[in-house]
């Protein structure tokens, strides 16, 4: 029995730790890694429905070998940035400037790649 409960902690610690994570920055780790492996279907589950059409060419653009390393630095830069959470909006910042917004739909968070696109700086002026 103990043994049992032993091995039932770690499931539940491992799970924990790998699975369940749903702050912006997870969802954007997540994102991440999903664009980097090519995998569309799961890159799909963490966006808008909007931003949907967009996957497919940021995963096109990412599979080139070298903008897989420009890609993967701008992922660590995300995940080091600033989060802002404002009820069902929440903001990445790097550097004082607004990288990624994401929105609640339906309880969890979701990418707004337009934002990727047309990213405003505080001033809310267009870059």
């Amino acid at each position: 029995m103990k043994k049992f409960l032993m091995m039932l902690m770690a499931f539940v610690s491992v799970f924990v730790m790998t699975g369940c994570g749903d702050a912006p920055e997870d969802v954007v780790a997540k994102w991440g890694e999903a664009v980097l492996a090519g995998d569309k279907a799961a890159a799909d589950e963490l966006v808008t429905d909007e931003s949907k059409k967009l996957n497919g060419l940021i995963i096109l653009l990412a599979s080139d070998e070298d903008k897989k390393v420009e890609t993967r630095k701008k992922l660590d830069e995300y995940q080091s940035g600033e989060i802002v959470v404002d009820g069902d909006n929440a903001e990445i910042k790097v550097e004082g400037k607004t990288e990624v917004r994401l929105k609640k739909v339906d309880g969890k968070w979701l990418i707004d790649l337009k934002s990727l696109v047309h990213t405003k700086d505080d001033s809310g002026e267009k870059e």
